[in-house]
Formats: structure tokens, sequence, C-alpha cells
């Protein structure tokens, strides 16, 4: 009974107030008074369990009252409670025979007192079986449970559909197919508060409901689970329904609304429980001033599976180690020739940056370049270079366009010491040539191979120190030629006949 209920019946009624930490003493004494015999027990509540004691009367050779006499006993003296127990062959008959042995007493429903016992039962007792269930069982005439033993189970089906129409046809025989349950698993968290609701405005619920999210998560935390459906259940004070409810700040008549949705990630923190529940109340448009009480249940839960992070940490750096020795391969799995010219193309772009070339041909006659491929700064470089990729980012760019574009402007020469600016591989430039060249592209051949203007001018004040085709192909003793030579080089290509032009492009092409 209610206490309002109470109060009109009995005015002056005295409540006890609650001992909560008292209950919870005396539930742990009566828990481990039976776990002392047996631990096949289902729990039902703080004061409530199912026990099968089969192997216990076996083992002793007593009888079932013998043992009700002796647990009673026992719990009475310990706790300083009376104690009710009922026996029976399954659920449904030891509850029956419990309900019949209150108070402070025992009852055994032997099998063969079966059949009686439930015929004159009133169908109200069974349990399972509510309110709205009873009026459709009264309304074809059915009160007792004997009144199920003349009415077939199809006629059952049409008026309480299947699931609870066998349930009942069944536990109106003393039947009941369900085992106990000695391993309860969990199958949802929730946290409900349906006193002292009262919101101004969506603000203040939202406030709420993000504290009641971090509540179920905390909820969640402590059984380590996580759960992929979420539940928003609302009370909704009723049409018509008082604004003040008799108790002060309590729901009063409400509707009640369940909205669930079920997410394609797991719920494993406040923030994901807020957004999910944050949407759902957004969706029923409901009016703050009508809420009379929020909950939030998490549902499907699933167990956080322990990981060993030792274990993890391992595997990782195997995975790691594989990878790169995959990517080593690869790397290598070219042919001998094919390592040795990315080797060589590698050095060639480093030692550029210091305004140098390099011979391809490693056994060249420059003492200078051996000495920088040699040093243990140059040489270590190189070494981490070709180590981590193999061949320097942007290579084939660079020697596909000195190879393409201006290959036109080299020449081979023959492999003899010269100054290291005027070498860049294999080949070396016509400086008489490139000086005739325009500026721009002047500019671009003196940008790719690192040329300061100091060579053309070490070219004019010093033409003999570099041995060039054009000077090959002129008469060097005849003054005066020498003489229309000048003047023909400073007018370019316009000053050159047609001849002298052909010869020049001949050697450009070799």
């Amino acid at each position: 009974m209610f206490m309002g209920s109470a109060l009109k019946i009995c005015p002056n009624l005295v409540p006890i107030p609650y001992d909560f930490e008292g209950y919870k003493d005396v539930s742990s004494v009566l828990y481990h008074t039976i776990a002392e015999y047996t631990l096949d027990i289902e729990a039902v509540s703080c004061d409530e369990m199912y026990v099968d004691v089969t192997k216990i009367l076996k083992k002793s050779s007593i009888t079932v009252s013998e043992w009700a006499s002796h647990i009673r006993h026992e719990i009475m003296e310990r706790t300083g409670c009376p104690c009710s127990t009922g026996f029976g062959a399954n659920r449904l008959q030891a509850r029956l025979a419990t309900k019949k042995a209150k108070p402070n007493g025992q009852y055994y429903l032997e099998p063969e007192d079966v059949d009686n016992y439930m015929y004159e039962l009133p169908l109200e007792d069974l349990p399972g079986v509510g309110y709205a269930t009873i009026v459709k069982l009264h309304n074809l005439g059915l009160k007792t449970c004997g009144d199920l033993y003349d009415i077939s189970l199809s006629t059952l089906k049409n008026e309480l559909g299947q699931k609870n129409s066998e349930m009942i046809y069944d536990q109106a025989r003393g039947i009941d197919k369900k085992s106990l349950n000695y391993e309860h698993e969990r199958k949802s968290v929730s946290a409900d508060v349906n006193y002292g609701i009262r919101f101004k405005n969506h603000s203040e619920a939202l406030v709420f409901l993000e504290s009641l999210s971090k509540e179920v998560y905390s909820r969640l935390s402590e059984i380590k689970m996580k759960a992929k459906t979420i539940t928003l259940k609302l009370l909704i004070r009723a049409e018509g329904a008082p604004k003040e409810t008799a108790k002060y700040l309590g729901c009063g008549v409400c509707d009640a609304i369940n909205k669930s949705i079920t997410t394609s990630y797991y719920l494993e923190n406040p923030q994901h429980i807020f957004k999910e529940a944050k949407n759902l109340y957004e969706r029923l448009s409901i009016v703050p001033d009508d809420l009379r009480g929020v909950g939030i249940q998490l549902s499907k839960l699933e167990k956080i599976s322990r990981t060993n992070k030792a274990l993890a940490k391992f595997l990782n750096q195997v995975s790691i180690v594989e990878s790169n020795i995959t990517t080593r391969n690869e790397l290598f799995d070219n042919n001998d020739e094919n390592r040795q010219n990315n080797n060589v193309k590698i050095l060639n772009i480093e030692n550029k940056n210091k305004n140098t070339g390099v011979n391809n041909n490693l056994n060249s006659t420059d003492e200078t370049i051996k000495q920088e491929i040699r040093s243990g700064s140059k040489q270590e470089k190189v070494t981490s270079t070709a180590t981590k990729r193999g061949r320097s980012r942007g290579n084939k760019t660079t020697l596909t366009k000195s190879t393409s574009n201006l290959t036109n402007y080299f020449k081979h020469t023959k492999n003899e010491p010269s100054t290291k600016e005027f070498k860049s591989g294999n080949n070396s430039i016509d400086l008489n040539v490139l000086k005739e060249l325009p500026k721009d592209i002047q500019k671009e051949i003196m940008e790719e191979y690192n040329l300061s203007e100091k060579v053309l001018d070490k070219l004019e004040s010093k033409p003999s120190s570099v041995a060039t085709n054009v000077e090959k192909n002129v008469d060097t003793k005849d003054n005066k030629n020498n003489e229309n030579k000048e003047v023909k080089k400073k007018k370019g290509f316009a000053a050159l006949t047609k001849e002298e032009l052909k010869t020049l492009l001949k050697n450009w092409i070799k």
C-alpha cells in the first residue's frame, strides 16, 4: 500500500525510518548462511532466493520438513529475523508454497497434491499475470486455474497471444519449464529519477539529462560492460492531471513514453550516451514543464574484453618489424646494376647541394671529388639517405630534365683533370657555347649545375684555360681570323656564316 493511501485510512500512522545499512547486513548474513550448504542459488532480491536442495537431502538423508526447520532456526539465530520457506518440484510450485507458508512458516507442496492445489488457485495468484491479462481471462469466464482445464490452447492464444497463453496454460497445471539460473547475467543498466522533476525550459532539461548520462556511464563502468542500445524513458503529466501533485514534487498521474535507438558504435563514454539521449529527447518535442520523470536505460550489453597490454605491445612491435622487412625486401628486389645506379644518383644529388659535380665513374682521377666522397660526414649522409629511401625524393625529375631538355648543350669529353665547377657527371659544359646562348637559357643551365657568373668572367680573362670544340675548329695561327672570331662572338649567332654555324651544330650533336 502506498503511504498516501495508508495515511487516508490511518491519519495518525507513524512511519518507521529506513535502515538500508541494516538491510544490507542482514541480507549478507542470509546468503552466507545458505552458501555454507550449497552454491546452487538463484538470487531474486535482498531477502528472497531459489535454492536447489536435492543434493543436500540425498546426502544427509533427511526429509524436507527437517531441513526446513533446521535452516529457519539457523537464520533466526544469526539475523534475529523470522523466515518462511516453501518447497516444490519446480520454481512455480516452490513460490506458491512459500506464499502459503507466510508468515514465519514452512510448506511443502508434494507432487500428489499439485493438481488439487492448483485447481482451486485463483488466476491472480499466478506469477506474471497482471491486471490487463486478468480482465481478458474474466471476459472469457475464467477465474481459477481449474477453469483453464476445459479450454483449448488455441482459444487462449486468440485472446492472449502465443507466449502468454502457453505460459498461463502450463502454470495452471503446475508446470514450469524454466530452470534455475545460478549465473545471473545482467541485461541492462539504467538510472531513473521520478521525484522532484520540474523544469522551466529545455536548457535545464538538457543539463539534467547530461548528469544522468554520467550516472548511467558510471554504473556501466562498474560492471565492465558496453552497450549499443539506449532507451530514453519519460513520464509526462497526463492530460487533465493537476500540475501540483498530491505528493509534494511527486510524479502524479503520468503517461509513460519510451524511445529507443540502436547505434552502430558502442556507447563507451558519457558524451556518446548524452548525445544519443539528447537526440531522442529533441525528437519527442516534449514541453519541459510537463516532465515528471526521466530515465536512461542501456541494453544489449557486452562484456569488455580484457587485453594483455604487454602482449599487445609485443605484437605491435612484431608487426612493425615485419612491415620493415617487407619494405626492405621490396627496395632491394632489383638487380645489382639498378641498385648501383640508384646509389650514384643519390651521390649526385647530395653533392650538387655543395656546388660540386660528381663523376658517375667512381674511379675518376679528380682527387677532390674522391676526398669528398670518402669524407666521414659525406659518406654518413649518403649512406643514411640510401638506407631510408634508396633514392632521394625528387631525384627522378631532376635527372630526366638534365638528360632530355638540356642534352643538346652537353657533349662527351676525355677523362682529363679539370676544374670542379665545369664538371657534371661524364659530361662537360662548353663554356664558349654557354656564353653565346640567350640569357634565360644561360640562367637555367647555371642554376641546374650550380655555376656562378664567375665562370663566365674567368672565361673572358683566361679563354685559353678551357679547351672547347669551337676553338679546335678555328685556325689559331691566323691572328686575323682570331680577331674576326672575337667580333663574331660579340655579335652572337648572327655573325656566324652558314658553314660555321653548320660546324657548330655538328659539334653540339656529338
